[in-house]
């Protein structure tokens, strides 16, 4: 059995003072001086006496390993409460250990998610894209065709006009070779024949007015359709304008609500922050590009920005191009 080393320098001790006490009580005896004649009653006091010694010396030595089987036990148990507080401890750090490995499990989840989500977004955003490009080309199809059959349209009028015009050249030179072959037919067939013939040509000349009319009619048609589209096209641009406005307005707002103005920043300092965005508005850059002279008013602002993401950009993707890198003009006193 393995001896704790306080429990071991007790006994020792122990049994020095156990050989010092006996030491003590031979040397007290003269073996080599005579017998002394003692009487019966001396006799037995001195008998009693040694008797009495021995006993007190007896329960000196039972106290003694007493109070070190008793200090043996207390060690012994502080080692078990020691043994069973690290065996806790690893327990416990076991569990933390676990509970760590856990958390970077979720988090790495967590981050496939995000990732998935963006790639959707992505996604989605690029198929929008797509969409309106196809839109826009269907569109100018449209318009082109729109003009060519306009351009066509006006092209067979035309020719159908020289048509008309080359027959009555042709009728009238035919009339001319008609009347000269004759000579000398009566004035008045001639004059009947002229009647009918003006009559022929102011028909002929009404129908021409009447398609060129028609043709005028049509031009003046296409060009206020065009003028139309053009006029939707440039409401929709004063539209995306005015979005964007309100929307560098709510970045503004947004920005200056988050701003905590350094002590050191006087009144009326501005600075132009280059802000980088992904779909959402989430700020991924945000870095001064032309200074207010003021170090802490430029970090400021910096974070402020960065505060304030997601900034309130446009849901349409073809406004959020503007916000995706921008300069903004931070002013807060203006």
């Amino acid at each position: 059995m393995r001896i704790s080393r306080p429990y071991a320098i007790g006994l020792v001790y122990s049994l020095c003072l156990h050989a010092v006490l006996l030491l003590l009580f031979f040397v007290s005896f003269d073996h080599n001086a005579p017998e002394p004649v003692v009487a019966d009653n001396q006799l037995a006091d001195v008998v009693k006496a040694s008797v009495v010694d021995e006993a007190e010396i007896e329960a000196e030595v039972e106290k003694l390993k007493q109070r070190d089987e008793s200090k043996r036990l207390q060690d012994e148990e502080r080692q078990k409460r020691l043994d069973e507080a690290l065996e806790q401890e690893e327990q416990r750090l076991a569990m933390v250990r676990e509970q760590h490995l856990l958390e970077e499990q979720r988090a790495e989840a967590d981050r496939s998610k995000r990732r998935a989500a963006e790639a959707e977004q992505l996604a989605a955003l690029k198929k929008q894209k797509e969409i309106a490009e196809q839109q826009k080309l269907a569109e100018e199809r449209r318009i082109a065709e729109l003009a060519a059959k306009r351009e066509a349209e006006a092209k067979k009028l035309e020719e159908e006009r020289k048509r008309r015009e080359a027959e009555a050249k042709k009728f009238e030179e035919e009339q001319k070779r008609r009347e000269a072959e004759a000579g000398k037919r009566e004035k008045e067939r001639k004059r009947e024949e002229a009647r009918k013939q003006k009559e022929k040509q102011k028909k002929a000349a009404a129908e021409a007015r009447k398609q060129e009319e028609e043709r005028q009619r049509l031009e003046e048609e296409a060009a206020r359709r065009e003028q139309a589209a053009k006029q939707k096209d440039a409401a929709a641009s004063r539209a995306k304008q005015d979005a964007v406005e309100a929307a560098k307005h709510r970045i503004k707002r947004a920005v200056t609500r988050n701003w905590i103005r350094p002590p050191s920043a006087g009144r009326g300092l501005s600075c132009t922050i280059k802000i980088k965005l992904i779909p959402g508005g989430e700020v991924v850059v945000a870095r001064v590009v032309k200074s207010s002279g003021s170090v802490a008013f430029d970090r400021s602002a910096e974070r402020a920005v960065l505060k304030s993401s997601p900034l309130p950009v446009p849901d349409d993707p073809v406004l959020f191009k503007t916000f995706r890198n921008f300069d903004f003009l931070f002013e807060p006193d203006g």
